[in-house]
């Protein structure tokens, strides 16, 4: 057996700087790697039954890029994608609803449970590694069963996150990923809906596992291109398929941005982009990055909302210790700290590139 020396998924998770969520790369390697084990298991005709961060073995590569490994096959069985089982097992936070409902609070006995409980639990182990949170949240966690159930078992169509903040108090639903998430805009518009899919109570509702395999692939197969926009300040990201061409890729940029179009004026290294013709995406641009982005001026004079970054809160600190209270605390205010610093990063790279923009727009005119 291959030892796996750099903990888990959930420890890192756990670590301050990645208490809001893994960065982009890293992320779309957890999905790519886990999907792989899944489906690995799948043509096999195997169901998990415990899938969690936890269970989430991290290794490093040569280059010194993570490598995770589903692991922990104790309550793995033979189950074909049309049959169901009885017995138990899983962690409460990542039980489909009909699993909670009976094995943490007792009820519905006799109900069988088919492979789609594994999809469920992708779906809450991918929501908290983009976020640093699990998704489903009652007051006071797992030992409030009863709203736990019901955060999951009467949550709406699309919703992927409810959050009770006080004890007995309304749930904040929400339909999008928290605005600390650190993937950029671009991802989260593939993210989303993919887990809204993952998500649903209803198994009739829910994607299966082709479908499953076939989203991650799709969106594993994209590149990424890194889009500077002037007019709002804001760092894009834009994933295009191999076949795309500039006109999808202008569709892309106007899905973030707002600007028609017909109305962007788009740069890259000082050269004008131009669309006329049908080739990919791939063909037209080389050499696109953070550092060397394209940049995309609005030729209509109207005003876009300026970019407004989002780390959190500190909590207060109280005048008297406790040994309760005080690691929980200091962890939160150590992941806002990391929050900040990298927005303070990605605005003075803004403002290198603000300045690159004015030059690169002067020159064209």
């Amino acid at each position: 057996m291959e030892f796996c020396p750099h903990g888990s998924l959930y420890s890192l998770l756990e670590q301050p700087e990645n208490s809001f969520g893994l960065c982009e790369d890293e992320f779309l390697r957890v999905l790519i790697h886990v999907t792989a084990g899944v489906k690995h298991l799948r043509d096999n005709d195997i169901i998990h039954r415990d899938i969690k961060p936890g269970n989430i073995l991290r290794s490093v590569a040569a280059d010194g890029r993570s490598v995770f490994k589903l692991t922990d096959f104790g309550a793995a069985r033979e189950l074909q994608e049309d049959e169901e089982f009885l017995s138990l097992y899983g962690t409460d936070e990542y039980l489909h609803p009909d699993m909670y409902e009976r094995a943490v609070l007792r009820k519905s006995r006799g109900q069988q449970f088919g492979s789609y409980v594994d999809l469920w639990s992708l779906g809450v182990t991918f929501y908290h590694t983009a976020t640093g949170s699990l998704p489903f949240r009652p007051y006071g966690g797992r030992k409030n069963k009863d709203t736990m159930f019901r955060i999951t078992a009467k949550k709406e169509h699309g919703v992927i996150s409810g959050v009770q903040e006080v004890q007995d108090g309304p749930i904040r639903w929400s339909r999008d990923l928290p605005a600390t998430c650190a993937l950029s805009r671009g991802l989260q518009l593939l993210i989303t809906p993919f887990l809204a899919s993952l998500l649903e109570k209803d198994p009739e509702k829910m994607i299966g596992f082709d479908e499953f395999f076939a989203q991650v692939d799709d969106i594993s197969q994209r590149n990424s291109y890194d889009v500077f926009c002037p007019s709002s300040f804001s760092m894009l990201k834009v994933y295009t398929r191999p076949r795309d061409d500039m006109s999808l890729l202008r569709q892309l940029i106007t899905d973030q941005t707002d600007i028609p179009g017909g109305a962007q004026l788009l740069l890259h290294d000082g050269k004008v982009l131009c669309d006329e013709s049908r080739s990919s995406v791939a063909s037209s641009l080389s050499q696109v990055s953070a550092d060397s982005p394209i940049f995309v001026f609005n030729r209509l004079p109207e005003y876009k909302p300026f970019f407004k970054p989002a780390y959190g809160s500190f909590l207060d600190v109280p005048p008297e210790t406790s040994l309760d209270t005080d690691y929980l605390l200091s962890k939160r205010n150590f992941a806002v700290l990391h929050a900040v610093r990298n927005c303070v990063k990605s605005l003075l790279l803004r403002n290198s590139l603000m300045t690159r923009a004015v030059n690169m727009y002067s020159a064209y005119v």
